[in-house]
Formats: structure tokens, C-alpha cells, sequence
């Protein structure tokens, strides 16, 4: 398996890797060691290490043969994971959140994002003021 130089090229450590497929370190760690020849997760795995299952197999000395031209990452496709779980007018409610948030401006029923800030000090107490909270501690 090529797991390994993938994940030296990458920057990423095998328990990195098995966290973004959602498997155990063992896995991975077997995968790399030669313990199992292959794995179900194998395509998850390529596709984290921007690769196909083909060249970590062996079977294509390519790293890039047959990868997308277009990857996610690994944040855009968990965020992309959990939408899918989501109902209809869950996902609804998301879709019209995420747009506001690029457009600058919170959906309704959502605080918008607090101006900086203020802090107002005395003698030995620290207050820390924004638009919906005090907070107090003591120096």
C-alpha cells in the first residue's frame, strides 16, 4: 500500500486520516503494515489522500489517474455529510442561513455578529461589555 508516502507528501498523520474516514487508527496503521490487503474504506481513504484506490493498491503507478478534477475537502465534506442527514426543511432552514451569513446579514431568529467588543477596566475588575452580555472577572 502507498498509504504511507501519501500521507508524507500530505502532510497528514494516520490518525488525521482515520478521523476524516471515520475509522480506527488500526485500520490505517494495518492498511500501511501490510496486515490486510485491502478495505472497504478504501476509497474514502484515497479520496482523503487525493488519490484513487487504484494507485494505493498498486494497480496504477498514477496517483492522479482517474482523481476529479474538482476535490472537496475534508470540511466540505463533512459539512456536505451531516446536510444530507438533514430533513427537507431542516436543510431549508441551513440553506437560507449559510446565504444570509455570505451576504452579511443574519437570518431572522439568528444574532447577528456582535460588534467588537468594549472593555472598561477598574481598578483590580475586568468588564467585558457587547451587545447582549456583561462579563465580569476578578485581576
Amino acid at each position: 500500500m502507498r498509504i504511507e508516502s501519501r500521507l508524507k507528501e500530505l502532510g497528514i498523520s494516520q490518525a488525521e486520516l482515520a478521523r476524516r474516514v471515520s475509522v480506527d487508527q488500526s485500520t490505517i496503521n494495518g492498511l500501511i503494515r501490510g496486515h490486510s490487503r485491502s478495505s472497504k474504506h478504501l476509497h474514502r481513504i484515497a479520496r482523503e489522500l487525493l488519490t484513487t484506490a487504484a494507485y494505493l493498491s498498486g494497480e496504477t503507478d498514477d496517483p492522479k489517474a482517474e482523481v476529479p478534477v474538482q476535490q472537496l475537502d475534508h470540511v466540505e465534506r463533512e459539512l456536505l455529510d451531516l446536510f444530507r442527514q438533514l430533513a427537507n426543511d431542516e436543510r431549508t432552514a441551513i440553506s437560507l442561513i449559510v446565504r444570509r451569513l455570505v451576504e452579511g446579514a443574519a437570518p431572522q431568529g439568528v444574532p447577528a455578529y456582535p460588534q467588537q467588543p468594549t472593555i472598561r477596566s477598574r481598578r483590580r475588575d475586568s468588564t467585558l461589555h457587547d451587545e447582549q452580555h456583561t462579563y465580569r472577572a476578578r485581576a
